[in-house]
């Protein structure tokens, strides 16, 4: 009989004694996790936030010169009608606008989306009554763009010259193996422009739409057929379309019977430009290209963006004189620095783990448990992209949540094997039997751990998409810490410990801490646990005061709650709105004077930065930055942001916006909200302006702080009670940003054909193609120049249709060849439209949306203030109003809700998993009454460190229930062995949480301190993540002097109420007559 035989056999065979008599074995399952998981891990998608997918559909319908009513008449009603029985959809948005309407369809979650698209392009291509001229409707789902670098290409050179260098680009990046996807962003779209003066088209008696039809029936390719003939099939085409100004210039308009022509090039100036709108983009004051670099299927961010860079430091020196390449935004730049940022807190966390468990337990056993960390991590790798899990910023906050956490079951399977060693077991025996005397309460506290954390799977909202990842990986690990605990580590102890002299110094300070803490024990603990039990009402009385305590803290705006922290960038956006129908060059200066405000406060803050003093000079394209401020993108004739709801208008005259680019927030010394607040109050209030809004954060957005949007029947009303909300929200301190939602459109003028025109033959359909052929133009084709489609358009010269005498002016035609003018021929009259019609679900709507100025106040209290005091009095005045909160409002209820119904199933999940292995109805209540204690810790924790409660927070108090559990479980446990040895109940409550006091601290001192790197971040950039690890830290925190007192307590009432309804089977040995001797952790 070898030695290991001997040494197990009164213990009895099993997969765990099998393991440990066979370290080899478990050696080489260690290997394969470590080895599997690395490279596993090379392979792993890398993004920076997590990749999830949109609920939302979007309908497109161009309807080119509509104004937004008769785009709201002719296609959003249309729209939704089709597609209101249509299963899957939640909510029908849909946006009327100059030129076109959109169509934004909310879907179910659980809906498949592949098959609501093509219900919605059956029930939408079965439309038959569009006007005209509505273009063919492009529906598509929306995806989430996964950008790797944005380049800009800017300088001293025409618009022309820059895109022709930046397609030379594009076709060159996208020939490189690891970038495939570029888009150019930031110019007008190319166009033939072919222009007739008025006098000219009535020499020859032509009207546009005339010119137009022959220029279509010149300029074509079309298929003839084929000859069969004996040598084969010949194709017959008639190849003639146009493609250059030279070529439309030799169509023929008009022939004579003596064979002269009259061609297009005689009577029309023929341009190829850009579409005639008033957009355009800048960088540093000079004329701007953009170059969108995105990331498709495994690509990472790092492999995208560095051949990018590569590229990029070829061409520079290369390119045209005066013409600049920059990097405008680099997302694996953000990458790094957060998984940086990450990776540094991870190994703090790792190295405090392994000193804690090196105070308290044997060195070398400490070692061992802490082994179990990469092996738990590296072995979850595994099964990471199976799951669909992703390495980025939330999924590395992830495994720093757990690092404290995937400990706990190898520290109370190490302690345990260590305890029995000490009584005397052999390492063997001790290893086998001290992992089976626990295998069962750890298993089961693992389980009640990840069902702590699964209801953050099915959590609703865009919240929910976000943070999902984060069970993905807290269950991944805490699966593998499991098989690591139970079959690998007892191999690892199941050896003698060899006496080492160097290790001399760690026992002595080892054996200092042991003796202290037995004092402890002996002296406070002990007797503080005995009263305790003893005083076990007046004990859960001072603790249900505390829970009390903690809610009208809450509940009464003493603890500060808001749904997200920001994340801040290093850029700040500023978003204009000027007032519908201001001139191009009044936007053009308000622009520019917002520039000018940014330039002269980063100047003002770069002089009070010594940083930026006496810097070296530097010549040449490679130089590194003089100044904080590094660039200022801006775009004329568009936002840089939608507005709430669907904004389509994309480009308008009335809309600019302008991005300031600093450097990384370590090297200036302010941040983007002290920028922000000073570029607010420097801007003031410009004539023209309707309202400004920054935006300096990124992350996820869940759109406007402050949002509620009104529906009514009569445009009116609904225009009311957005004046009256707009004007209340600006009395409350704090609010900024407001926007009244309020479209006012460009004036309108409006045409009814005279009888006089109608005796003449003249038909409405005759007297709106020839207006808007004059004064929109009339598109004659569409052409594909390489990548780009290109229109023809024939038009008056702009000097004949830019004043209102032009209109009046107007020669009609009529069918048989007379003239009249517009003003003889119909009625104008003036009137005003809306810029654009929102409707949902039918209904017209109007969002008022605000921000909140932090230092001021808070969402929470304007958004109470809303719902209590400023809207009842606007619903009582404004009859028929509907209202309803959208924005971040919307997002947290959506959120929360899934929070609570998550918090209920995995109380449930918890007390079943509990009372699986007591076998019993009603100690899992024992041991899940430490939970609402770990609540209190983190709600307090959050109010020293002075930070808000966040949906973070929240789902970081889903995971202390688990944690807590755990420690309770094991507590009970031990209780339930001393009273099968026949102790009392006092005793046993007593003695087995004294017992299980070094493990019980041991888990949560690893857990404190395992996050306590994050807790003490003070980058911006990671703030947004702390609230979950305060929330945990100090809950475990919290909830573990309770755990020793209260779950002990709640032992004995329970066995109180057992015994008062006949069921208890023991009558309980006072303790207060019980001389307890001091026990050992």
């Amino acid at each position: 009989m070898t030695q290991a035989e001997d040494e197990l056999k009164d213990v009895a065979p099993g997969p765990m004694a099998w393991m440990a008599r066979n370290p080899v074995v478990a050696n080489l399952l260690m290997v394969c996790l470590l080895a599997g998981g690395y490279l596993s891990g090379l392979g792993i998608k890398q993004t920076v936030f997590p990749d999830f997918e949109l609920d939302y559909l979007l309908i497109t319908v161009p309807y080119p010169g509509a104004s937004p009513e008769e785009t709201e008449q002719a296609i959003c009603l249309r729209l939704e009608e089709a597609v209101r029985d249509v299963d899957g959809i939640k909510k029908i948005n849909c946006a009327a606008g100059e030129s076109a309407a959109s169509s934004y369809l909310e879907l179910l979650p659980s809906a498949p989306k592949d098959r609501v698209l093509s219900d919605v392009k059956s029930a939408v291509d079965r439309i038959s009554s569009f006007p005209a001229n509505v273009e063919r409707p492009i529906i598509n789902l929306l995806v989430a763009r996964n950008q790797a670098i944005s380049l800009v290409l800017w300088g001293d050179a025409s618009e022309k010259s820059l895109r022709e260098q930046a397609e030379a680009i594009r076709d060159e990046l996208t020939s490189l193996s690891d970038v495939t996807n570029v888009k150019i962003q930031g110019v007008r779209p190319l166009q033939t422009t072919v222009e007739i003066r008025r006098e000219t088209l009535r020499e020859h008696k032509l009207t546009l739409p005339m010119v137009a039809q022959a220029l279509r029936r010149a300029s074509l390719d079309a298929p003839g057929g084929s000859i069969k003939t004996r040598g084969g099939d010949i194709l017959i085409r008639t190849k003639d379309q146009r493609f250059t100004r030279t070529e439309f210039a030799e169509i023929t308009l008009l022939s004579g019977l003596d064979g002269s022509r009259l061609r297009l090039g005689d009577i029309a100036e023929i341009r190829e430009e850009f579409k005639e709108v008033d957009s355009y983009s800048t960088y540093n004051g000079k004329t701007a290209v953009i170059l969108n670099i995105e990331r498709v299927g495994t690509q990472t961010p790092r492999s995208v963006a560095g051949a990018v860079k590569d590229y990029r430091a070829g061409l520079v020196e290369s390119l045209p004189p005066g013409m600049h390449l920059d990097i405008l935004r680099d997302w694996s730049k953000m990458l790094d620095e957060r998984m940086n940022l990450l990776m540094r807190n991870a190994w703090m966390g790792l190295v405090l783990v392994l000193v804690v468990l090196g105070l308290f337990l044997e060195v070398r056993l400490a070692f061992w448990v802490t082994l179990g960390i990469p092996i738990s991590f590296l072995g979850s790798l595994l099964l990471l992209p199976s799951a669909g899990g992703t390495i980025n910023m939330i999924s590395l906050f992830a495994f720093i949540l757990v690092l404290g956490l995937v400990v706990d079951d190898a520290i109370v399977v190490g302690e345990n094997i260590y305890e029995l060693r000490q009584q005397g077991y052999p390492p063997l025996k001790a290893a086998v039997v001290g992992a089976r005397q626990v295998g069962h309460p750890v298993t089961f506290s693992i389980l009640t751990t990840m069902a702590a954390f699964a209801p953050l799977l099915f959590m609703g909202g865009m919240m929910g998409r976000f943070m999902n990842v984060i069970p993905i990986v807290v269950i991944a690990v805490l699966a593998m810490s499991l098989v690591e605990a139970l079959f690998i580590l007892p191999a690892h102890l199941s050896h003698d410990f060899p006496e080492r002299r160097w290790l001399a110094p760690f026992q002595w300070i080892q054996g200092k801490v042991d003796g202290a803490l037995q004092s402890f024990l002996s002296r406070f603990l002990q007797p503080l646990i005995g009263w305790c039990t003893r005083q076990r009402y007046v004990t859960m009385t001072i603790a249900m005061s505390t829970i009390v305590l903690t809610v009208a803290a809450v509940s009464g705006g003493h603890i500060k709650s808001k749904f997200f922290s920001d994340i801040e960038a290093d850029r700040i956006d500023a978003n204009i709105e000027m007032i519908e129908g201001v001139s191009p060059g009044q936007t053009e200066a308000v622009l520019n004077h917002v520039i000018a405000q940014a330039r002269t406060i980063a100047m003002e803050l770069q002089e009070t930065d010594p940083r930026w003093k006496d810097l070296p000079e530097c010549e040449g394209r490679a130089c590194p930055p003089t100044s904080p401020l590094i660039g200022v993108y801006a775009r004329m004739g568009s936002s840089l942001r939608e507005r709430p709801g669907v904004d389509i208008s994309s480009s308008a005259a009335h809309l600019a916006s302008a991005r300031i680019q600093f450097v990384p927030a370590k090297a200036r010394n302010f941040s983007m909200k002290d920028f922000e607040s000073r570029w607010r109050d420097r801007i003031g209030e410009p004539a023209g302006l309707n309202v400004i809004s920054f935006r300096s954060n990124i992350g996820p957005q869940f759109g406007a702080p402050i949002s509620v949007e009104f529906a009514h029947t009569d445009r009116a009303e609904l225009e009311r009670a957005s004046d009256l909300l707009a004007s209340q929200l600006k009395d409350l301190a704090g609010v900024v940003d407001i926007e009244d939602g309020r479209d006012v459109g460009k004036p309108e003028l409006n045409l009814s054909l005279k009888p006089e025109a109608r005796a003449l033959g003249i038909t409405e359909q005759d007297l709106a193609m020839q207006v808007r052929g004059a004064f929109f133009g009339m598109e004659a084709q569409r052409q594909q120049v390489g990548r780009d489609e290109v229109r023809v358009m024939v038009m008056l010269p702009r000097e004949q249709r830019s004043h209102l005498a032009d209109l009046e002016a107007l020669i009609v035609r009529t069918p048989q060849g007379g003239e009249m003018r517009l003003g003889d021929a119909a009625t104008i009259t003036m009137a005003g439209s809306a810029r654009a019609v929102r409707r949902v679900d039918g209904k017209r709507t109007l969002t008022v949306q605000a921000k909140v100025d932090e230092a001021l106040t808070n969402t929470q209290t304007v958004n109470n203030a809303l719902k209590n005091d400023l809207l009842p009095p606007i619903l009582a005045e404004v009859p028929g109003l509907a209202y309803r909160f959208g924005g971040e409002r919307q997002e947290r209820d959506e959120s929360m809700a899934s929070l609570f119904r998550g918090l209920a199933f995995a109380l449930l999940c918890i007390y079943v998993l509990v009372a699986i292995p007591f076998r019993s109805y009603f100690q899992p209540f024992a041991v899940m009454s430490a939970i609402p204690f770990g609540f209190v810790g983190a709600v307090w924790g959050h109010a020293l460190l002075g930070m808000p409660l966040t949906v973070l927070s929240l789902m970081g108090l889903l995971a202390v229930t688990g944690v807590v559990v755990n420690d309770s479980l094991v507590l009970v446990a031990f209780i339930n062995d001393y009273r099968k040895e026949g102790h009392s109940l006092g005793y046993a409550a007593t003695v087995g949480a004294v017992r299980r006091f070094r493990p019980i601290l041991l888990t949560s001192l690893t857990t404190f301190f395992g996050l306590a790197p994050m807790l003490m971040e003070t980058s911006l950039q990671a703030r947004f993540l702390v609230p979950m690890a305060v929330s945990l830290a100090f809950g475990v925190a919290f909830a573990t002097i309770f755990i020793l007192t209260i779950v002990p307590c709640c032992y004995l009432i329970i066995e109180d109420l057992k015994g008062l309804l006949g069921q208890s089977s023991e009558v309980e040995q006072s303790p207060q007559n019980s001389v307890l001797e001091p026990v050992k952790a």
